[in-house]
């Protein structure tokens, strides 16, 4: 998969990046600009955790060894607040020793540094599919839902306009045998119609 190819997949998806190493948070920052719908930057995890508990972000990626809050502390409290929002981890090689406890806590990815653009974009492509599959998913549910409500309020509706006609047909002035009949077709209308 080539950049382009990437974009079209991020192109949707808002991104906290916390790194700091100013250069280098500099670079990739402008680099995810060209991928990302929106990009912000922390340069630490106390700043990176108050960016996410004061906007919605769908991905984060994070460096490990940061003044102030380090990654591993950063991971841990995003989950308290937010176990669905997934997070990627920048590690040196010298970093491993953390790299089961990050697993534990739940971290989707690692990319080592320095960041491999090969890597960087296999490792975005899979964690940005997974993100657009599950807003596919919440916003076929909201679509469900808002469906279900307006045919649950059509049959609501339609229940009371048969229940106008049982009235009107009760009150005329007609045999009792063509009462029935009519009753038995506005009955199989109701079950045609699922009111309940």
């Amino acid at each position: 998969m080539d950049a382009k190819a990437l974009k079209e997949i991020t192109s949707d998806i808002s991104l906290l990046y916390v790194e700091d190493d100013e250069d280098l948070r500099l670079q990739t920052s402008k680099l995810f600009g060209h991928l990302f719908k929106e990009v912000e930057v922390a340069a630490n995890g106390k700043i990176g955790l108050e960016k996410i508990q004061n906007k919605d972000f769908d991905l984060v990626i994070t460096d490990i060894n940061m003044p102030v809050m380090n990654g591993i502390k950063l991971c841990k409290n995003i989950h308290e607040y937010d176990k669905n929002i997934p997070i990627i981890i920048t590690s040196a090689h010298d970093e491993s020793t953390h790299l089961l406890e990050l697993i534990d806590i739940g971290i989707d990815k690692f990319i080592l540094k320095p960041l491999d653009m090969q890597k960087m974009i296999k490792t975005l492509s899979i964690v940005c599919i997974n993100i657009n599959n599950k807003k596919l998913v919440k916003k076929y549910k909201l679509e469900k839902e808002e469906s279900c409500g307006k045919v649950k309020e059509i049959n609501a509706q339609l229940e009371i306009l048969v229940q106008q006609i049982y009235d009107r047909v009760n009150k005329l002035d007609i045999s009792t045998n063509d009462t029935k009949r009519i009753n038995r077709d506005l009955d199989n209308l109701r079950n045609k119609l699922h009111i309940r």
